[in-house]
């Protein structure tokens, strides 16, 4: 994965939210501090990598390392916001900011999950919440629906000592619900841009396409079906959906763009 310097990302922070009433860049590189809606944050923004882990590829994660300014942070009452930077989507994952906040310099290096098979599915004007399987529940949204995310942080996640039960009623909700039906989610579009390829065109591959199938329901949605019942569900596809699906690639060039004009804008000043 290539590196963002910390400044690209500040600009790619700041251009999403120049134009936004009630907002103020004061100071700092990474971590910087803003004001909005008359509140300050301390914000700290670094990119998304790859966790390493060999059985689970598509774990992505952010780290903070021990470093001295935390310390100022985690003594004063603004709120740390730590968000991770997924490029090849431009897509943000937030984790719960109080939890975050309260371990900033608890070790030399403290380490927030993600899956980048949720950063694929967000599409602006569309955050959510998805949970990992270690209880997290990061809050993923595209990074030009940042003053959305702002106007809601506040009440995105539990307090600390809330989530303990918010656990114990979660795990009562999944035991006593059954899944929604595998039938429900046929119409997901990622999912549907993720089969295009496998079986529109001379060369199907039905057995690969019906594999990705069953991972993406059980991974997603918490649906377990056969390779039978997913190749049966194959057939019933349409693609049309696909068609207005914005590449990884599309949107990169737009970031730059983007970056470049912002730097633009600032060196005129």
């Amino acid at each position: 994965m290539s590196k963002i310097d910390p400044d690209t990302l500040k600009a790619l922070f700041l251009a999403a939210m120049t134009h936004v009433p009630d907002f103020e860049y004061i100071s700092g590189e990474q971590p910087f501090v803003i004001r909005y809606k008359g509140q300050r944050y301390h914000i700290y923004m670094i990119k998304l990598t790859s966790a390493y882990f060999k059985t689970r590829p598509d774990t992505t994660r952010a780290q903070l390392n021990r470093r001295v300014c935390f310390d100022e942070i985690k003594k004063s009452s603004d709120p740390f916001i730590f968000l991770g930077y997924d490029s090849d989507n431009d897509v943000l994952v937030c984790w719960n900011n109080k939890i975050a906040k309260a371990r900033l310099n608890e070790k030399s290096t403290v380490s927030f999950y993600s899956r980048k098979i949720y950063q694929d599915q967000i599409v602006l004007g569309e955050p959510k919440h998805f949970e990992l399987k270690n209880g997290d529940q990061p809050y993923f949204f595209k990074r030009k629906d940042l003053p959305l995310f702002l106007d809601k942080v506040n009440t995105l996640f539990p307090d600390i000592a809330e989530i303990p039960k918010q656990s114990e009623r979660r795990e009562k909700e999944l035991y006593s619900t059954p899944n929604n039906n595998a039938e429900n989610h046929l119409n997901d579009v990622e999912l549907l841009a993720l089969l295009k390829p496998m079986l529109v065109g001379p060369a199907k591959r039905t057995l690969e396409a019906a594999q990705t199938m069953m991972n993406y329901l059980r991974d997603r949605y918490g649906i377990h079906i056969s390779m039978r019942e997913c190749t049966m569900f194959l057939k019933t596809l349409h693609f049309d959906v696909v068609d207005g699906y914005v590449s990884h690639q599309e949107i990169i060039h737009n970031v730059a763009e983007e970056i470049s004009d912002t730097y633009k804008k600032v060196n005129k000043h």
